[in-house]
């Protein structure tokens, strides 16, 4: 689905990874797509919302149909959007529905692409406790 898209600067995802049984293929094509922000909702992993989605998929399968909803670990969607280069800028969320706001880590995107071994990486946030200007930078 993802290869389809065009790049573009804000993806929000509002109800969909709780559509998929692995959230992590379309978190990745989302961090791969977006420029900008990826804004996602998602159930909350609570027992309730748990009990409630498991309920509804009983509810579903007695109907006939093939459709179910899926609650997801929080901390592993992050990790997905965070290997893509993005921190997390924002968190709100219900008693059923959290909403995350990530931004692209821009700065941490260049350091990461000219820092390699455990020396450079001490030595640049050296220079950022001192506070020396980026292009005084010793790499």
């Amino acid at each position: 689905m993802a290869s389809s898209l065009t790049d573009a600067d804000i993806i929000t995802l509002g109800r969909f990874v709780c559509c998929y049984p692995n959230a992590e293929d379309p978190l990745r094509g989302a961090a791969q797509r977006a420029r900008k922000f990826v804004a996602l909702t998602y159930p909350q992993n609570r027992w309730y919302v748990r009990a409630f989605v498991s309920l509804a998929n009983i509810w579903q399968r007695l109907l006939g149909s093939t459709f179910r909803a899926f609650v997801h670990a929080p901390d592993r969607m992050q990790a997905v959007l965070e290997n893509g280069g993005f921190v997390r800028s924002a968190r709100r969320g219900t008693a059923f529905w959290m909403f995350d706001l990530y931004r692209r880590d821009t700065a941490g995107a260049a350091d990461r692409r000219w820092i390699t071994g455990r020396e450079a990486r001490c030595q640049v946030r050296a220079v950022y406790i001192e506070g020396a200007p980026p292009s005084s930078r010793t790499i």
